[in-house]
């Protein structure tokens, strides 16, 4: 009987609910104080993983060039001018007020002269040293 009385007291009750306050309070400031420091962590991390990605890439493209060669930005510019002067001097070349049969002598003769011309270079660039026994 004593326990039923002791449940209905109103002071015990304020008692239990002002402790259970206090209690829910400093969990709510403990909670959103590890709240922030995991975000901070999560935040430190980040950076971390996004600065060695970077670190990485910069290297992976490093390599790249390595392996090409490390060709400078004005090759392709350069062959693509040559190729389109080329072609521009060949069409110039069929479409000259000549006839038919001259133009073409001329371009065999010419193609004729080049080939020679690249045959001597190529002769010459790579001639026998002469350690192959004959």
């Amino acid at each position: 009987m004593k326990c039923g009385l002791l449940l209905t007291d109103p002071k015990l009750w304020t008692s239990v609910e002002e402790q259970l306050s206090e209690h829910a309070d400093d969990l709510g400031t403990l909670m959103k104080r590890r709240y922030k420091d995991a975000a901070g962590r999560v935040d430190d991390v980040s950076g971390a993983v996004r600065k060695t990605y970077e670190d990485a890439a910069d290297r992976l493209q490093g390599v790249s060039d390595a392996l090409r060669g490390g060709r400078s930005h004005w090759v392709s510019p350069a062959a693509t001018f040559l190729g389109g002067l080329g072609i521009g001097v060949g069409l110039g070349l069929l479409f000259a007020p000549g006839p038919g049969v001259e133009t073409r002598a001329a371009l065999r003769s010419k193609a004729e002269d080049v080939t020679s011309k690249m045959s001597d270079a190529a002769s010459a660039r790579f001639r026998s040293t002469g350690t192959q026994g004959d």
